[in-house]
Formats: C-alpha cells, sequence, structure tokens
C-alpha cells in the first residue's frame, strides 16, 4: 500500500514555505499551522507524521546483520522517541495563543529537532537507505519552526542565521549521508574487499581437468537484504575443462574477467544509488539554497553578524586578524600548533593529528572534506617530532593511536590505512573497526606503514614498552609477507588499495622508508630477517639510480609493474630522503643534493624551498624542509649548509608571514597551489600542515642534534 508519505512532494511544499516568507502566499495561522493543517495532517486519516514515526519504528525490530542490529535498535529507538514527543508538540502548537509561550516551545521544538537529527547521524550505515524518508518532513518541519520563530521576532538576525545554518546544514548532511552510505553499499559487494569466491567442480582426476567458478556476491543486491552467508551472486564466471597437471593460463583469463565484471557492476551501483538518492533527497536538499541569506552569510564571516559557523576550527580566531605574534620559540610555537591538530575532536587517549587546519573560506568551500583528514604518515611524523621534544606523553597519545588504527583494522594483518577519520578514529557503523577516509585513505601501503614503523621502533626504543615494538613487527610482517619482491633489483611493491588489489610498482621513497624502519627493526630485537629486509629494500633505492651525464646523479621515483624505471619523474625526496638515510654515502650522494638545488629550487610569493618534484610546481613546505635537513647533515661542505640556512630562513618566516599562517604552524604551500607535477598527479593547497610543521621542527633541531632526523639510526636516538 502505498503510504502519504511516500507521495510527500518535498519540494512543492519548500516552495510554498518559500512563498510564504516573501509574502507572495498569504497564509492564516502561521508557518507551523501550515505545515500542520496542510501537509503533516491534512484529514483525519492521514498522518504524514505517524507513517514516518511508523518508518523509524520498524527499524527499531529490523534485522540486519549481528554486527548492527543491536545499535541500529537502539538509534532507532532513541530516534522513535524525540519524533513521537516533536509530533505531540506539533499537534499542540495551534492551540497556543501567547505569544511568548509560543516562542519557548518553538525553541523546545528547535532543541528536539537538533536531537533527532543528531540521532539520523548515529544510525548505523546499514540503516541510511531509510534516512531520506525520515529526513523530509524532518527538515520541512524544521525550517517552518524556524521561520516561525523569526516571524515572531523579525527584527533579531540570529533567527535567520539559524535558518542560514539549518539549511546549509541539511543540504551538508544530505550529502555526508549519501556518502556514508554509498560507501557502505559499495562494501556490501564482495565483502568490500574485492572477494571472489573461487569453487572447483567438475573434477575429472582421469583426464586431469577441471572447472573452477568465480563468483561476486552482493550483500543487499536489489537494495535488500539478501540471504545466506555472502548474499545474492551477481557475477559469475567458469572457466571449464582447466588442465590440473600443469598452468592454465584460461585460470587467470577468467579471474581477470571476474575483476572486470566486478568494476563494472561497482560502477553500475554508484550510479544506480546516486540516482536514487537524488530522487529521495539530495535534488530537494539543494533547494534549501534558497533559504539562505548569503549576503547575510558573509557578514557573519567578516564578524559583522553574530552567529556561529557549523563547522568550526580550533582555536577560533577573529575574522581579519593578523598571524600571531608570540614571544615564544619558533620551536614552542610550532609544539603548540601539533597539540592543536591532535586536539581538534579529542583532548586525551589515542587519536590521530589532524592533517590539515582549513581557513574559513576553504572550509565554505569544495577542500572542507579535507577538515575530517587524518593521515597516518603525519600523526607518525608528529609523534616522532614530539619525542625529540620530549613531550613524551603527547608522542605515547599518538603511537597508541597507531596502534590501535593497527589493531582494528578492517582487513588485519598487521595492516594500517593510509588516512583515518580525524573525528572518529573508529568507525561505530562498521563494527568498531579502524576509519578510513574514504577518499583516498583505504589504501594499505608501504610508506605509510614505515612511517608507522619508525615512530613506533622509536617509541619502543626510548620506552622499552612491548607493545611498540610488537606492533611495528607486525607491520613488518605483513610488508615481507605481501610486498617483497624476489627479483634482482629486490626491494618493496607499493602495498595494496582498499579493496586488496596489489600495487605492483615500487617507489624509492616508500624502500627509503622501509630501509630505516626495518634496520630500527634489526637494532631492537638482533633478528637477522630484518637485516636482509633492510638490505633489499636499500637494493632497489639503488637500482633506481640514474646517472645523465658524467657527475650528474639522481634517484628516480621508482618502477613499474616490472624491472623497469620511471625515469620521467624525479621527486624531491627521493634526493634528501636518501641522502638522510644514508643509503648511497659519498660521491653519490652529494651529487643527488646538488641535483636536487639545481632542478628543484624555486620562490613562491617571495619564499624560497623546493618543488615536490622535477616538473612540479611551487614551493611545498614538508619537502623544504627535509631537503634542509638533508643538506645540512648530509651535503658535506659550508655552501650546502648555506642553502639548508636559506631554506630554514624562509620556513621560519612563513609561520609569520604566509598567507593563511597563524604564527604557529607551517603551511603545505605558501602559494594558493603547489601541483607534484605529470606522474604524480595530486596538488598541496595552501593550509596549515602537520607533516610541514613537524618536518620543519625537526629540520631545525636536527642542525644541534643529528638524532632528530627521522631516518637517523636507533644507535643515534637518544633515550
Amino acid at each position: 500500500m502505498e503510504l502519504a508519505l511516500d507521495k510527500l512532494n518535498a519540494e512543492d511544499v519548500l516552495h510554498q514555505l518559500i512563498g510564504m516568507a516573501a509574502g507572495q502566499i498569504p497564509v492564516a495561522g502561521g508557518f507551523v499551522n501550515y505545515l500542520v493543517d496542510t501537509v503533516l495532517f491534512p484529514k483525519p486519516d492521514v498522518d504524514i507524521w505517524a507513517e514516518m514515526e511508523g518508518r523509524v519504528q520498524g527499524l527499531v525490530g529490523s534485522r540486519l546483520d549481528e554486527m548492527v542490529a543491536s545499535l541500529g535498535a537502539n538509534n532507532a529507538a532513541n530516534l522513535f522517541a524525540r519524533l513521537r514527543a516533536f509530533g505531540n508538540e506539533l499537534r499542540q502548537f495551534a492551540w497556543i495563543t501567547d505569544r511568548e509561550e509560543r516562542k519557548l516551545r518553538l525553541a523546545f521544538m528547535v532543541t528536539q529537532l537538533n536531537a533527532a537529527v543528531a540521532e539520523c547521524v548515529a544510525l548505523p550505515n546499514a540503516q541510511l537507505l531509510a534516512i531520506p524518508d525520515i529526513l523530509r518532513p524532518l527538515s520541512l518541519a524544521h525550517i517552518a519552526v524556524l521561520m516561525e520563530q523569526k516571524a515572531l521576532e523579525p527584527h533579531r538576525y540570529e533567527h535567520q542565521a539559524a535558518l542560514n545554518h539549518t539549511a546549509i546544514m541539511y543540504s551538508d548532511l544530505a550529502g555526508s549521508l549519501f556518502q556514508r552510505a554509498l560507501a557502505w553499499r559499495r562494501a556490501m559487494v564482495a565483502e568490500g574487499k574485492g572477494r571472489l569466491v573461487i569453487e572447483d567442480l567438475n573434477v575429472n582426476e582421469g583426464a586431469q581437468t577441471r572447472s573452477v567458478h568465480f563468483t561476486v556476491y552482493d550483500r543487499f543486491a536489489e537494495n535488500r537484504w539478501q540471504p545466506g552467508p555472502h548474499g545474492l551472486p551477481v557475477i559469475k564466471k567458469i572457466a571449464d575443462g582447466l588442465r590440473m597437471d600443469r598452468v592454465d593460463v584460461r585460470y587467470a583469463d577468467t579471474e581477470q574477467a571476474t575483476y572486470k565484471a566486478l568494476t563494472a557492476y561497482d560502477t553500475k551501483i554508484v550510479g544506480e544509488y546516486t540516482d536514487l538518492w537524488n530522487r529521495k533527497l539530495l535534488n530537494y536538499t539543494r533547494e534549501f539554497m534558497k533559504l539562505v541569506d548569503w549576503p547575510g552569510v558573509e557578514r557573519e564571516k567578516k564578524g559583522q553578524a553574530k552567529a556561529e559557523r557549523r563547522v568550526l576550527t580550533f582555536p577560533l580566531t577573529i575574522a581579519g586578524a593578523r598571524p600571531a605574534r608570540a614571544k615564544g620559540s619558533v620551536l614552542d610555537r610550532l609544539d603548540l600548533f601539533l597539540e592543536q591538530q591532535m586536539d581538534q575532536f579529542a583532548i586525551a587517549g589515542p587519536r590521530y593529528a589532524q592533517t590539515y587546519r582549513l581557513s574559513p573560506e576553504a572550509l565554505a568551500g569544495e577542500h572542507a572534506v579535507m577538515h575530517t583528514r587524518a593521515d597516518t604518515y603525519d600523526t607518525a611524523m608528529a609523534c616522532i617530532y614530539f619525542q625529540e621534544r620530549g613531550e613524551m606523553a603527547r608522542a605515547a597519545d599518538l603511537a597508541d593511536a597507531l596502534v590501535v588504527a593497527q589493531n582494528h583494522d578492517a582487513k588485519g594483518g598487521g595492516r594500517i590505512v593510509a588516512a583515518t577519520r580525524a573525528d572518529e578514529l573508529l568507525d561505530r557503523g562498521m563494527g568498531n573497526t579502524t576509519s578510513v577516509f574514504v577518499h583516498d585513505g583505504g589504501r594499505r601501503d608501504v610508506g605509510n606503514m614505515s612511517w608507522a614503523g619508525l615512530a613506533l621502533t622509536r617509541m619502543a626504543h626510548r620506552t622499552g614498552r612491548y607493545r611498540y615494538l610488537h606492533a611495528a613487527e607486525k607491520i613488518g610482517g605483513w610488508m615481507l609477507e605481501n610486498c617483497r619482491v624476489a627479483d634482482a633489483w629486490g626491494g618493496f611493491s607499493g602495498g595494496e588499495d582498499h579493496w586488496g588489489t596489489k600495487y605492483p610498482w615500487r617507489s624509492v621513497e616508500h624502500n627509503v622508508d622501509a630501509f630505516s624502519f626495518f634496520a630500527n627493526l634489526h637494532h631492537l630485537t638482533g633478528d637477522p630477517a630484518w637485516a636482509d629486509a633492510s638490505a633489499s629494500a636499500r637494493k632497489l633505492v639503488l637500482a633506481c639510480r640514474v646517472t645523465p651525464r658524467r657527475d650528474v646523479v639522481c634517484y628516480v621515483t621508482g618502477t613499474g609493474e616490472k624491472m623497469e624505471l620511471n625515469s620521467g619523474v624525479i621527486p624531491t625526496d627521493t634526493q634528501s630522503w636518501t641522502a638522510l638515510a644514508g643509503i648511497d654515502p659519498g660521491n653519490n650522494e652529494r651529487l643527488s643534493l646538488i641535483y636536487m638545488l639545481n632542478h628543484m629550487d624555486a620562490t613562491s610569493e617571495g619564499f624560497a624551498g623546493t618543488k615536490f618534484a622535477e616538473h612540479g610546481q611551487e614551493v611545498q613546505n614538508e619537502a623544504t624542509a627535509g631537503a634542509a635537513m638533508a643538506l645540512w647533515l648530509r651535503g658535506g661542505d659550508e655552501g650546502m649548509r648555506g642553502e639548508a640556512q636559506r631554506y630554514l630562513d624562509s620556513l621560519t618566516r612563513q609561520i609569520t608571514e604566509a598567507r593563511n599562517g597563524d604564527g604557529y604552524g607551517v603551511v603545505a604551500t605558501p602559494a594558493a597551489e603547489a601541483k607534484t607535477g605529470p606522474g604524480l598527479g595530486w596538488s598541496y593547497f595552501n593550509f596549515l600542515h602537520v607533516a610541514s610543521s613537524a618536518w620543519t621542527g625537526l629540520a631545525l633541531l636536527a642542525c644541534d642534534n643529528p638524532g632528530a632526523n627521522p631516518y637517523a639510526p636507533l644507535s643515534a636516538v637518544a633515550k
């Protein structure tokens, strides 16, 4: 039976409310009464609010799967209770005539609505498909209540400000819930790991033949739960008559065809799910932007109107204020910035550092999603920095977060994802597994994991705590088992993507990281396997050294799928980090640093530094700080140290003078955008940046303490 809720045209109702607000549609009784009498309860036998309550109540008893059923029931029960209370308030509102009583009731209803929205957000990902049917009437009621408040006190801009932020909030919320729902929906296919169910059938021992069936299952095919341990089979490929007594290439061909079909199925799901959410919710919430007083929003940004942003970055800054000119030393101020990045979403216990601090303008723009990004690499860098500063409590919180991320990884085995959500280390909606910054953080790569290992082995060295050594050995074990390459060049391949597909290429930067990480493990344990692994990583780096002409040496970015150099991409860090790790000491090391100075040196907005790579654009400060440290420690003469000092002076000056600087941290680039260049393809933007800040601090410390070099052997690191 089709319910009135299913036929609710929320766009038309919203247009009616907007028309009423503009005075184009006269109506008696106010916005709330219009919604109650005309939309939600138009006649005795129609009660859209009760139908919505019924949808939520249905979630209480819905059987999804064991992982989310209990959590979903609790959240749905809370949401049902809040909606029932608010529905009763709506029904009673028409009988209240006293102005002050109406104002109190409206304020109370806003509180209930805000709590109901919070309960919607807390629903597990598996229940999000029901959200559009809940948010359509809920958001209409929310808007009507705020419009009623504004009509009662039109002179108070705070009501319009609340309407601005609520309209934007629902639009943002719909988008974020859709992204969560889509990520969950895709994870229902092939167990979210690209897993194929492979079965041998029709085995003929006499003829030595068999048939192999490759199947992909979908637990939520056709947008409903499917029975069975895996769900519904949606892709099946069969390789018939395979030989059992020798390698039969048809096996691999069929397997690859199945993976190709899986990719196409994933694309199809994304398209269908996007269309579904557009029809049910997203097209409607986009209309909310018509309610926003955009000039008023701009005044709020400038501090000219009393209102609060929905997304805040702490500590709050006054619009237009100049960067701080604190009396503390540069290192003191870097300490403060990194502490604040740790404390954005939690103030104690294991937690990642928020990678970027966005400006108010960026928070309202296309890069707003970066607000919740927390990279394993940046967290490891901050951990190493705090160790060198003697802030061991801070370092322990970050190291413990790396351990938690490993222990709760959805795939396990020692893996750590490249990036988590800064506001949620563990994802409650996915069974308390490590959260994933879904845009690109789901990979498990050798570089990020080696940096986690470098931070953890330093902690083990300094504290003697076995938990850090144990976690580091698990990382090393996973890399040995899954990434070691047994050819003439050796080394370690890239890792794996979110689906578990192997990266066959080998990165010099990753292998430099692995070289020092494995050397640390050997120092701590004496196990020769770690020394062998370190030597293998070094072998790959040396294989990627090129000599274009006499007295010119550089290290390229790495290899393709086989023993073939990717010689068109030459990053800065493959020169500086290789030197810092001491992989190729002597003349080759010195010549590669000269190559770096000749080919990567740049100036942006009046600040000196290095590009990320030879063919990149603009100064990138993380690379600049690493280059400065390498030139100071490994350059070998005063001329090199002079270049190092030039970079260090630039980095120090940027703390107070660079655009979007705050007087404490270092921006990723002083330019609007620093492109990494062809063959790499990503960009850094003018945001305060944890890795750039931590590298700057370590480079300054290394001028007097070589042990601050993150690649330094543990024998050179003070306990």
